[in-house]
Formats: C-alpha cells, structure tokens, sequence
C-alpha cells in the first residue's frame, strides 16, 4: 500500500505541552490528532461528521518511562493514498495504526483495553505486526 508522508516541523520533547493533528487527504472529516499532556502521549482518532468526534484514543507513552525524553523528537503521519489508514510515528518508529474504514487501530502500548460496547477496536488495541507488515508490502 502506498503511503504519502506528512511530517511535522516542530520538535517533540516528550513531557512538554505538545499537540499535533493531521487530516486525510481525501475526507476532511478524518483526523488524528496528538498531544503530550506533560504526564502522557496519546493519538486521537476524530470523525468530525459524528456528534462525539473522538471515535478511540490511543495511549502511547507515559513521560516518566521513555528513556530518551531529554532529546527532541520528530512526529510523522503517514496517509494511506485511499485516505483511510494513518501511521503515527515517532522518529520514523510506528507507535500506532487508524484504519477507519475497518474501524481499528492499535498501538505499541496495547492501552486501553478491548471495549466490546465500542464500534471501534472491539478486540482491543494490542499491536499487530501482521497487519503493520501488510501494510508496508
């Protein structure tokens, strides 16, 4: 699958006030947005033609255990050329994957968990290497 490459130009420093967001490319109404909250990294996946925008959230850090924190980083999102998937990375490390076609998305940190009640992500949000490499090919 081909992917287009969005990256931010500001710098990350993990545990400062920081947010981020992105849209797909071809639905305006897809977006990803990113914050560090000075305690924690999330990813927010928003449908913006739903009444509650925030479809999932996906944790990806704690700031006390990244171990590089001191050292500035780079956000990247990676687009899907079909406008529905989205990669975030960190230092061009995946840290979590949005299909909003299939309503997934997962993330290194495997937090929160499954959700059955929720439309999105009812198996849980544990990393999946198997479709992350698909999605590569």
């Amino acid at each position: 699958m081909k992917f287009a490459k969005h990256t931010i130009n500001e710098k990350l420093k993990v545990g400062e006030e920081y947010f981020s967001e992105t849209g797909s490319m071809l639905f305006e109404n897809y977006q990803i947005v990113f914050e560090d909250d000075k305690e924690t990294g999330y990813v927010y996946v928003l449908d913006t033609e739903n009444e509650n925008s925030i479809q999932d959230a996906l944790h990806i850090y704690n700031v006390e255990n990244v171990a590089d924190k001191n050292l500035p980083s780079e956000i990247s999102f990676l687009w899907s050329e079909d406008g529905y998937i989205c990669i975030f990375l960190i230092n061009d490390y995946a840290h979590a994957v949005i299909n909003y076609k299939e309503k997934y998305c997962f993330c290194r940190t495997g937090f929160p968990p499954e959700d059955k009640n929720s439309i999105w992500s009812k198996e849980g949000h544990n990393w999946n290497e198997e479709i992350y490499n698909k999605l590569k090919e």
